[in-house]
C-alpha cells in the first residue's frame, strides 16, 4: 500500500472491500480504515498544534492577549474531540495552564499601563503648575517691563528732554531750546518755555535794535525794529527812527540854505516832500508840531499846540498828528 492520506486510506479499503474473502483482503481492508482514522486524528491533532502556535505568537510578539486566549480556547476544544490520541491531553493542560499565563501577563501588564498611566497624569499636573508658576512669572516680568516702558516713554525720556532743553535755554542758545522744547509736544510746561525762549530772543534783538538807535545808525535800527513784527513798541521805535532821520535830513538841508547852497537845499527840501502832510489841521490850517524836546515819558515828545502853546507833557511820538516845523535864523541884510 502506497496512501498516505485519510482519504486515499479510505480508497485503499474500499477496494479490499471489494475482494473481501480474497486471500488477506479483509484484513488488509481493517488496517487501511486504521490508518483513515489515524491519519485523520493527526491532521486534527496538527491543527489544534497550529492554534497554539498562532495564538502564542499573538501573545509574545504582538500582546493581543485576548486572541491569544482565543486560540488557545479552540485548540483545547479541538484536543478534546481526540483525548487519548498520542499528546492530546498533555496538549489540552499546556494550554489552560497558557492561558493563565497570557491572563496574569494581561493583568500585569494592565497594572503597568495604569501604573504608567497615573505617573503620567501626575507629571502632567506637575507641568501644567509648573506652566502656571511660569506664566504668573512671565506674566509679572512683561507687565513690569509695560509699566517701565511707559515710565521710560512718558517720564524718564521726556524728562530727561526737558532738562537738556532747560540746559539750553540756560546756556543762551534760545533758538537751540525752542526746537527742543518743541519735541516735547506740551510736556510739564515746554509751551511756557517756548514763549520764554522767543521772549529771549525778542528782548535781545530789541535791545540790539535800541543800541542800534542809541549809536545814530537809524537805518540798521529800523531793519531790526522791523523784524520783531510789533513786538514792544518797536512799532513806535521805527517811527522815532524815521523821524530822526527826516529830522537830520531837514537840518542837513536847513545847512545847505544857511550855507548859500540854494539849489542844494532845493532838492533837500523837495526830497522831504510830505513830511508833515499827514499832520491834524484846523480850520484856520494851523497845525500842531513836535519839539525835539522829550515828553514825560520816554516815548513821548513835547509838541506847539496849535494856539502856540507849549505842551511839555508831550505825546505819544508814534501819533502822525503833529507835524514837524523847521526853524532857521534869516539875515535882513
Amino acid at each position: 500500500m502506497s496512501a498516505s492520506t485519510e482519504a486515499a486510506y479510505k480508497a485503499a479499503a474500499r477496494t479490499f472491500g471489494t475482494i473481501s474473502g480474497f486471500q488477506n483482503a479483509d484484513a488488509l481492508a481493517e488496517q487501511c480504515l486504521d490508518k483513515a482514522e489515524a491519519c485523520r486524528k493527526d491532521a486534527i491533532y496538527a491543527s489544534a498544534m497550529s492554534k497554539i502556535q498562532y495564538g502564542v505568537n499573538l501573545y509574545t510578539w504582538q500582546k493581543k492577549y485576548k486572541e491569544s486566549v482565543g486560540y488557545c480556547e479552540e485548540a483545547i476544544k479541538i484536543f478534546s474531540t481526540i483525548s487519548g490520541w498520542k499528546h492530546a491531553d498533555e496538549q489540552i493542560n499546556a494550554c489552560r495552564k497558557k492561558i493563565e499565563e497570557i491572563k496574569a501577563r494581561e493583568e500585569t501588564d494592565r497594572l503597568e499601563r495604569e501604573r504608567q498611566s497615573e505617573q503620567k497624569r501626575i507629571a502632567a499636573e506637575k507641568a501644567a503648575k509648573k506652566r502656571k508658576k511660569v506664566a504668573a512669572v512671565v506674566t509679572t516680568i512683561a507687565v513690569a517691563c509695560i509699566a517701565f516702558v511707559i515710565v521710560l516713554t512718558t517720564i524718564i525720556i521726556p524728562n530727561s528732554k526737558y532738562n537738556s532743553a532747560l540746559n539750553l535755554y540756560n546756556a543762551g542758545k534760545y533758538d537751540e531750546a525752542i526746537t527742543a522744547f518743541k519735541a516735547l509736544n506740551g510736556y510739564k510746561d515746554s509751551a511756557m518755555q517756548i514763549t520764554k525762549c522767543e521772549t529771549a530772543i525778542n528782548d535781545a534783538k530789541y535791545n540790539s535794535a535800541l543800541n542800534l538807535y542809541n549809536a545814530g545808525k537809524y537805518e540798521e535800527a529800523i531793519t531790526a525794529f522791523k523784524a520783531l513784527n510789533g513786538y514792544k513798541d518797536s512799532a513806535m521805535q521805527i517811527t522815532k527812527c524815521e523821524t530822526v532821520i527826516k529830522d537830520e535830513k531837514y537840518n542837513s538841508a536847513v545847512e545847505l540854505y544857511n550855507a548859500g547852497k540854494y539849489e542844494e537845499a532845493i532838492t533837500a527840501f523837495k526830497a522831504l516832500n510830505g513830511y508833515a502832510n499827514d499832520a491834524y489841521k484846523e480850520k484856520d490850517g494851523s497845525c500842531m508840531w513836535w519839539l525835539r524836546s522829550p515828553g514825560s515819558f520816554s516815548n513821548y515828545a513835547s509838541y506847539v499846540n496849535h494856539d502856540g502853546a507849549i505842551n511839555y507833557h508831550g505825546f505819544n511820538v508814534g501819533s502822525r498828528n503833529y507835524a514837524v516845523r523847521p526853524a532857521m535864523w534869516i539875515s535882513l541884510e
